[in-house]
């Protein structure tokens, strides 16, 4: 394992700790406090990172391989507000986007994901079998 973390592009190895570490806090968060006092949370928080080297594909792989690697319960809302504050610190906006809609069983479903300026999407893709509608978004 760790030969395959020292095989990884600098800038990907930098990320990556830091990805788990704001994901756990964020999971963290959401687990103790009301969404509303977490939103201000994270729109407030700032992470060291070189801001001129990071790319958007590497922010959304290092949130991506942080859930995967965790053992803890990963939720769409969790990682859409982990990218948002690593994007953040990097100086690239977002908007927080939040849907809801029913699988092809019946069965509900809510999704959240961090879409960018140029429309480009950070986070899990919603399930195929499920049409959302749109709640709102977030800056």
């Amino acid at each position: 394992m760790f030969r395959r973390f020292a095989s990884l592009p600098t800038a990907r190895r930098r990320l990556l700790p830091v990805a788990l570490s704001v994901l756990t806090a964020v999971r963290l968060l959401l687990l103790l406090i009301p969404f509303r006092f977490v939103r201000r949370a994270i729109a407030r928080a700032r992470v060291p990172i070189a801001s001129s080297r990071v790319r958007v594909a590497d922010v959304a792989w290092a949130i991506e391989t942080a859930a995967l690697g965790s053992r803890a319960v990963n939720t769409c809302l969790a990682e859409a507000l982990a990218a948002d504050v690593l994007l953040r610190s990097a100086g690239v906006a977002g908007q927080l986007r939040f849907a809801a809609g029913r699988h092809l069983s019946g069965r509900f479903s809510a999704h959240a994901w961090l879409e960018l300026p140029d429309g480009s999407i950070v986070g899990t893709p919603p399930p195929a079998d499920v049409t959302l509608a749109p709640l709102l978004s977030a800056s």
